[in-house]
């Protein structure tokens, strides 16, 4: 959790395809706070275009990573908050690629 209460995930896959969806929600969402990774709304999978590029089970892993970096997100926010909050934790939360 950054001084500005940003957050960085990071995150690796031995697969080409789940590293590139990894690598896409990483980007996206690092460097937002908590409550603007909340409020990503998983359908823009739709809207992008993304989902019809998946097949079901990748699309359920990309689901998948959104909800368990969502969940990190969450977590962090909460330890800052009951640490006395203001950031400056150089801590980074982990996604795990789904294979």
């Amino acid at each position: 959790l950054g001084d500005d209460d940003t957050i960085n995930f990071v995150g690796e896959s031995d697969s080409q395809l789940t590293k590139g969806i990894a690598a896409l929600l990483i980007n996206g969402l690092s460097g937002c706070t908590n409550e603007e990774i909340q409020a990503v709304d998983p359908s823009f999978i739709q809207a992008a275009g993304i989902a019809q590029s998946l097949t079901p089970g990748r699309n359920n892993g990309f689901l998948n990573m959104l909800k368990m970096m969502k969940g990190q997100a969450a977590k962090l926010a909460e330890r800052d908050e009951s640490s006395g909050g203001g950031g400056g934790a150089a801590s980074d939360a982990m996604s795990e690629a789904a294979r």
